[in-house]
């Protein structure tokens, strides 16, 4: 049941909408997001480099863009990081939240088109979030 569902969606076209180009970044997620920022590093050879929400916290993160990746946008640690970071680097949030507390705490969004007719296991923020990345 589930394994026609998830391929069924996953088969579906999907088309982030923006203009917005970044040769590096940092990249933080938690969960299935952060598994998708992780892929992200390692496709871009460390350009984009995948950093915990609670670790961002510990690291400098000025001098590059920061993008927050959250279908939900609603990660506690996300959000006080955004606010954080706000006004010392250029930042990002990807998520199907546009009106969420995290997209609101950035300078811009890139909306996911994403809308899940049925609650699934965790695998569409994974996959969904890789797309626009």
């Amino acid at each position: 049941m589930y394994i026609e569902e998830i391929e069924r969606e996953l088969n579906q076209e999907f088309r982030v909408e923006t203009d917005i180009r970044l040769s590096q970044a940092y990249v933080i997620g938690a969960g299935d997001s952060f598994a998708s920022s992780i892929t992200i590093e390692g496709e871009t050879g460390g350009r984009f480099r995948a950093i915990d929400p609670y670790d961002g916290f510990s690291f400098d993160l000025k001098g590059k863009p920061t993008i927050f990746v959250s279908v939900s946008g609603k990660p506690f640690y996300n959000i006080r990081l955004a606010k954080k970071l706000k006004g010392s680097s250029e930042t990002y949030a990807i998520t199907a939240n546009p009106s969420s507390q995290l997209a609101e705490s950035v300078d811009h969004v890139i909306k996911i088109p994403y809308k899940s007719k049925n609650l699934y296991p965790a695998h569409y923020p994974f996959d969904d979030h890789l797309r626009p990345l």
